[in-house]
């Protein structure tokens, strides 16, 4: 899940529209699943593209605050 986030990922993008992006391809992802792959692929890209790491972090936050954890 979180090579199909990185894939999806554009800088500007709401994390709302790549939380569906991303449920379109694996449907029964929950938001926490999610965000947890999202986090992943910002440790993994942070070094090589901050326009997407800032994108999925912003995505990463936000589903986390939406998953009350």
């Amino acid at each position: 899940m979180a090579v199909t986030i990185r894939e999806l990922a554009i800088p500007g993008m709401k994390p709302k529209a790549l939380i569906d992006a991303v449920k379109e391809r694996h449907p029964k992802a929950t938001k926490k699943e999610i965000a947890r792959a999202a986090f992943l692929s910002v440790i993994h890209s942070a070094e090589y593209d901050p326009d997407d790491t800032q994108a999925l972090h912003d995505l990463a936050l936000e589903t986390r605050d939406d998953t009350g954890t």
